[in-house]
């Protein structure tokens, strides 16, 4: 209610805690594991919210029951960056700190950030939203924040930080703006095509998702040797264990590397040698161990940069649209089998740094990196499923389908149809589970006498990092007219 930008109604801070108090009772009535927490507020000195609210759960008297002491399942607050990493993390300290001393008793409470984001204000035309610099700053506030609420050594010293997120789910104000507002993707209104249609561009900021969803489940030490700046290089690494019961489950080891001077347009590049110390599948486990890269950086992955580039129409051209999509995802390498002992011994010293080396790369400013080990499953993927279709336009389909939980997922094939024989739509790895096909002149010449159009049909298949092909999905069809 702090927020009178987006309503103009007057609320107490007593109305506003009878209101928690019947919420949390018209919660309890349904069912007790609907959770509630609150305030959702900056809870800084000048949000006159959280502070009432916070005393009124640990002290207060509930309006209807009359106990003292409300119901309170994680305290949620919104702290933003100010375009950097670090005031997030800062403002966070202070307020977790606050709140252990202010109010003890909350200290078992779960800890919620759930607008994490680079910068308030999400119509904001910002240039740096619309490129990896976005990208870059938000895996670096996720790396920042584990290592600092959820390491070993600083656990104790914070209540539970259990959510990080962002508020970032707008579509942006075309035609006034593209790419540059807190958004996912960009829109673009095709009000000059028969019938009109809506065309969606996938910016960086989406496709790293992509990447963190990669990550396993238990992180490993990441240490760095530098001589640069310590506060725009930074790493997280994760290993999965895999369930022995499941054929299509694999071990893992995940390094995410990020190279990020927040919001700057600093540019630059950096080498970098990765050495992988005593991690190691587990023993008596079978399968190859193959190694795949990911990069993200401004000159691979920036749909905007082509946009830009050609002028920034209103309208794109088909073409135009193509050459964006083609740098949407972020660019894999091809996947290298390991020898049997690449590991390297049980620990790094200044001696032998250099004698182990696994990897060398380079990560560009901004940029991601995602270095990939995976172990080769017992089985091939399994078959996709959940296969479904949306016309955009006469010539175009939005593909989607449900993904594999398949550890060493090199791709997912889009085949498609018109006259019986299956084809690639592209060749570029897809490793996010949708796809929008443009079909190209000859295709849109099958054309049905019975109903007066072009019948596509497609089927996904996955395909793993030794390129064993799951079974083809089941067939779908769309008549497009």
């Amino acid at each position: 209610p702090s927020n009178h930008d987006f309503d103009t109604l007057q609320i107490s801070i007593p109305g506003f805690l009878a209101y928690y108090d019947a919420c949390s009772e018209g919660l309890k009535a349904v069912s007790p594991s609907l959770r509630l927490g609150g305030p959702g507020d900056g809870c800084t000195d000048t949000k006159k919210y959280c502070w009432p609210f916070l005393a009124h759960c640990a002290n207060g008297t509930n309006f209807f029951s009359g106990e003292t002491g409300v119901r309170l399942d994680y305290i949620s607050f919104h702290h933003k960056g100010k375009n950097t990493s670090s005031y997030i993390i800062d403002t966070t300290s202070e307020t977790i700190s606050f709140i252990r001393q202010q109010y003890p008793q909350l200290a078992h409470v779960d800890i919620y950030n759930d607008e994490a984001d680079p910068e308030g204000g999400w119509n904001k035309l910002l240039d740096w939203r619309s490129d990896v610099r976005y990208a870059a700053i938000v895996v670096k506030i996720i790396v920042e924040h584990q290592f600092k609420f959820l390491s070993t050594a600083e656990q104790a010293n914070f209540t539970r930080f259990s959510l990080l997120s962002n508020d970032n789910g707008f579509m942006n104000w075309d035609p006034l703006s593209h790419f540059n507002e807190r958004t996912l993707t960009t829109r673009f209104r095709m009000n000059l095509t028969t019938p009109r249609s809506v065309q969606m561009v996938k910016k960086p900021v989406l496709s790293v998702m992509s990447l963190l969803a990669m990550m396993g489940e238990n992180q490993v030490t990441a240490v760095f040797y530098s001589n640069d700046d310590p506060d725009t290089l930074g790493a997280i690494a994760t290993t999965h264990t895999p369930n022995a019961s499941d054929p299509n489950d694999s071990w893992e080891l995940t390094v995410m590397i990020y190279f990020s001077d927040d919001t700057s347009s600093a540019i630059g590049g950096q080498d970098i040698q990765l050495n992988i110390v005593n991690a190691n599948p587990p023993n008596g486990s079978a399968g190859r161990v193959v190694v795949k890269t990911y990069q993200m950086n401004n000159d691979i992955t920036n749909p905007y940069k082509v946009w830009s580039d050609a002028g920034r129409p209103k309208y794109p051209s088909r073409e135009l649209f193509a050459r964006m999509r083609d740098q949407q995802e972020p660019v894999p390498s091809e996947p290298e089998l390991l020898p049997p002992a690449v590991m390297g011994p049980d620990e790094v010293t200044d001696e032998n740094v250099q004698a182990n080396t696994y990897l060398s790369l380079t990560i560009a400013l901004p940029g991601v990196t995602l270095v990939h080990l995976c172990q080769s499953a017992p089985a091939a993927p399994p078959q996709v499923t959940g296969l479904w279709l949306h016309n955009v336009t006469s010539s175009e389909v939005l593909v989607s389908w449900h993904g594999v939980d398949v550890r060493c997922l090199a791709t997912y094939q889009v085949l498609y149809s018109t006259n019986g024989t299956f084809q690639l739509a592209s060749k570029a790895a897809q490793i996010s589970t949708s796809f929008i096909h443009a079909l190209n002149s000859a295709d849109l010449q099958e054309c049905s006498p019975e109903t007066g159009g072009v019948t596509v049909t497609y089927q996904i298949v996955a395909v793993d990092y030794v390129e064993r092909k799951g079974p083809p999905s089941h067939p779908v069809s769309i008549t497009l007219t």
